[in-house]
């Protein structure tokens, strides 16, 4: 052999062994973003189907509890940093005549990291709700977490004008990280 025809096998050897080291990382690289798709795409729908099951049992209560004027379903939540979940509020009217209800929500001054809304008005104060005899209404709570907030156990605490004297309930909110 010539000594060009040496050089040219070994430059072939190299271009050969570094095409396959090349092919090798980007596998791996396309393998790990494969990988971490489909952890992303589990995550989310076990996220979904949770609160999808929170949300039915909440309805289910609704309307198999409603023994009081202020009803809130579910009680107790668990809630992500930075996520959001919906609470149902249900107002009954037991009194003989017609009445006219308004909710307000409140959280402590320590828990300015979690907000609670009624969805109806995007504030912490629903609409008046006149409500006939024996009727009730349900509402939308939403609860959320801010994504710098802290974890552990919150109160929002929902206040009932229109029902009768001191109607108030709350629920528990456990944040987590």
């Amino acid at each position: 052999m010539k000594r060009g025809q040496i050089m040219d096998n070994k430059k072939g050897a190299i271009e050969m062994s570094m095409t396959t080291i090349i092919v090798i990382v980007l596998g791996v690289t396309l393998l790990i973003l494969g990988l971490v798709f489909v952890q992303f795409i589990f995550k989310k729908t076990t996220e979904l189907a949770e609160g999808a099951f929170e949300r039915a049992e909440g309805k289910i209560s609704d309307f198999s509890q409603i023994s009081k004027e202020l009803t809130i379903s579910p009680e107790r939540i668990d809630l992500e940093k930075g996520n959001t979940k919906i609470v149902s509020v249900t107002i009954a009217n037991f009194k003989e005549k017609n009445i006219n209800a308004k909710l307000t929500v409140s959280t402590k001054s320590k828990d300015d990291d979690l907000i609670c809304l009624f969805e109806e008005t995007e504030s912490d104060e629903s609409d008046d709700h006149p409500l006939p005899s024996g009727e009730f209404r349900t509402l939308n709570l939403r609860i959320e977490s801010k994504d710098d907030g802290t974890i552990g156990n919150k109160v929002c605490k929902i206040v009932a004008s229109g029902l009768g004297e001191g109607i108030q309930d709350t629920i528990s909110i456990k944040v987590v990280a």
